[in-house]
């Protein structure tokens, strides 16, 4: 029997959403969801006669994981079994092809086989007819807890709190937040968070203040229909909040409520609406002076202290002006200058566009907004719980742009020791990017159809468009060949491509003279065209192998691809096309394809950082890597010895 012959893969979300019942290897019925088309059909998993079999271990103590939920996955196939009292299973019956393989348990960060570190690359299992694969190993990291007790300025306990943590990490070199579990303090004021992966967190009271129109409110005790601005919005929690709210008087035209369930202490000695502010761990209340506790896999963290502390605050108001555009129940944020990932409060404008921020202590601020055109939210998803039914292909296409225009606006406000007036608030309309998309190579042109399955996005390539449009804008190809996106709001973007079609791999996405698929561009407010997304069958890429020092190839080894020049290691979007990490195979052989043309650092490590892209990690390795220069559509070798680097 001979060992897996196993490729790199990198862990990345997956579209397909496991339901229904423990999988095993016989044959199942399965339903699969298409919402274009609504189609619901019914098929039975194509029988093998392949097998996997092997344990899952806890990756901190090296211990049998019973329960655990194994997942082979092929194509858009899955197919589950459960291990055993010894962290054992066998998926058996299994067609030829390449899996993925992956396990999850509660109370452990998600793993798959040949994983190194929680989110880290993985390996893909090549499986021959009548192949049984034994001894494989699933790695799990058990997950950590940080605790800790709540109380205001007098010490006494604060009760029912909501204490949030969120996940730091580095994506294009610029540090970014995505909220994490969370916990409400008891009688004793202590919370206790668990469920946290290794990593590093930021734990705190937000302390965001909501509000809304008393219109809204009285419209929604009458049963009406929910705004769709809202629904589509990261503040769908007000609904949850109206009819809870505080009326601040009966001459207002604003509900207000405190997130984080902590009642406002009232109104101070001056007479103005007092407010906890923002707490973030260790008395910090904006969130570039919070200190970051770093976490290690299965680690309990106590002792976190927070105190709230109490200050006068004040009122901005303002209306905002959209053109021919409705501006009603529309979502503002305010956030602190410089810090946009936390909002210190939240309104929804009034039928002639008014808006108040409620509770906002002195500083500087900036409102934002962002109203999408209808249908720029719909998304074409499959839900399938095995196998794709006959007559649909994958990728579907991506959903048609929405013919409205996106609506954004930005704008500073101060407020120093008085309410303050910001306006008017102008909505403006986004720009689109169009374009074509060339080739160059022999393979075959793709099929027309093919182009609709391109998805182009626009992806933020500094703090302030991250701050209005985080997860990007997108845009897609259409069968002639040429493509567009939906409007963007002023400022600067790299071109992301994916979903192209099978032997083409990206080239270049030139604008201005540049390659904006790695160098950032700034867009105005006007729609830009002449953009060409050119396509190769030649992808440059670095290849090679990884060995030990005995000259053995080394199998347990990631692979760090980086640009050489600082500079392009920041603010290049949230997945960079020019920093690549890759595991190596049972050879000890790597291959990272679709590189530009450029000057890169190339690195192998055997214990990665968990946040590579940091820049002071990358810093470190560029003292034990070899450059490699690539042109276009090359493909160069190297030999690499693995090393360790601790940055701690």
């Amino acid at each position: 029997m001979r060992a897996p012959a196993l490729r790199s893969l990198s862990v990345i979300a997956t579209a397909v959403v496991l339901a229904g019942a423990v999988l095993t290897a016989r044959p199942q019925d399965v339903r699969i969801s298409v919402s274009n088309p609504a189609d619901v059909v019914t098929q039975s998993i194509p029988k093998g006669t392949s097998a996997l079999t092997g344990q899952v271990r806890d990756a901190a103590s090296n211990t049998p994981v019973p329960g655990a939920i194994v997942t082979a996955i092929h194509g858009v196939r899955p197919i589950r079994a459960l291990t055993d009292s010894q962290g054992r299973f066998t998926i058996a019956g299994l067609p030829k092809g390449s899996f993925h393989l992956m396990a999850s348990r509660t109370g452990f960060s998600e793993g798959a086989y040949g994983q190194l570190r929680p989110s880290g690359p993985s390996l893909v299992i090549d499986l021959g007819d009548g192949e049984q694969l034994r001894d494989l190993v699933i790695h799990l990291w058990p997950q950590g807890v940080i605790a800790g007790t709540v109380v205001d300025e007098l010490g006494e306990p604060v009760i029912g709190a909501t204490v949030r943590s969120y996940r730091r990490s580095f994506a294009g070199g610029r540090l970014r937040l995505a909220a994490g579990p969370f916990d409400a303090t008891d009688d004793r004021g202590v919370f206790r968070i668990t469920g946290l992966d290794a990593g590093e967190y930021l734990v705190g009271l937000p302390m965001t203040s909501h509000a809304w129109p008393v219109s809204l409110e009285h419209h929604m005790v009458l049963g009406g229909e929910w705004p769709a601005d809202l629904s589509n919005s990261s503040s769908g929690q007000i609904l949850d909040l109206i009819g809870s709210g505080v009326q601040l008087g009966s001459g207002s035209s604003v509900v207000a409520q405190v997130s984080d369930q902590v009642l406002p202490p009232g109104t101070m000695s001056n007479g103005r609406f007092a407010k906890y502010l923002a707490q973030f761990f260790a008395g910090a209340s904006i969130v570039p002076d919070a200190t970051a506790i770093t976490l290690a896999a299965g680690e309990e963290r106590p002792g976190i202290g927070l105190t709230l502390r109490a200050e006068p605050t004040w009122n901005v108001s303002g209306t905002v002006t959209g053109l021919d555009t409705a501006v009603d129940d529309l979502v503002l944020r305010l956030s602190p200058a410089g810090a946009t990932a936390i909002e210190t409060a939240v309104a929804v404008t009034d039928f002639r566009g008014r808006f108040t921020f409620l509770g906002v202590p002195s500083g500087t601020y900036v409102i934002r907004a962002l109203r999408l055109p209808r249908g720029a939210s719909e998304q074409r998803m499959i839900v399938t719980t095995a196998v794709t039914p006959p007559g649909v292909k994958l990728p579907i296409p991506e959903a048609a742009l929405p013919t409205g225009s996106l609506m954004w606006a930005e704008q500073a406000v101060t407020v120093d020791g008085a309410d303050a007036t910001a306006g008017p608030v102008a909505l403006r309309a986004g720009a689109r990017l169009r374009g074509r998309i060339t080739f160059d190579g022999s393979t075959p042109r793709p099929a027309p159809e093919m182009f609709e399955r391109m998805r182009i996005t626009l992806s933020p390539a500094d703090e302030r468009t991250d701050g209005l449009v985080p997860d990007g804008i997108r845009g897609r190809g259409e069968r002639d060949a040429q493509f567009a996106t939906m409007g963007a709001p002023a400022g600067r973007y790299v071109v992301a491509v994916t979903g192209l079609p099978d032997g083409w791999s990206l080239g270049t996405v030139m604008f201005g003279g540049r390659d904006v698929s790695v160098e950032p561009f700034d867009l105005g407010g006007t729609d830009v065209g002449g953009v060409t997304i050119q396509l190769t069958d030649r992808p440059a890429s670095i290849a090679g192998k990884v060995s030990l020092a005995s000259g053995e190839p080394d199998p347990n080894a990631s692979v760090i691809v980086f640009p050489v020049a600082a500079a392009k290691r920041v603010d290049r979007g949230a997945s960079p096309r020019q920093l690549r990490s890759v595991r190596t195979d049972r050879t000890g052989m790597f291959r990272v394809d679709g590189l530009s043309p450029g000057q890169y650092f190339i690195a192998a490590v055997t214990d990665p950082f968990s946040d590579w892209q940091q820049p002071r990690y990358l810093e470190a390795l560029v003292r034990v890597s070899t450059r490699v220069d690539l042109a276009v559509g090359e493909s160069r070798q190297t030999s690499l010895q693995a090393v360790k680097i601790d940055v701690r």
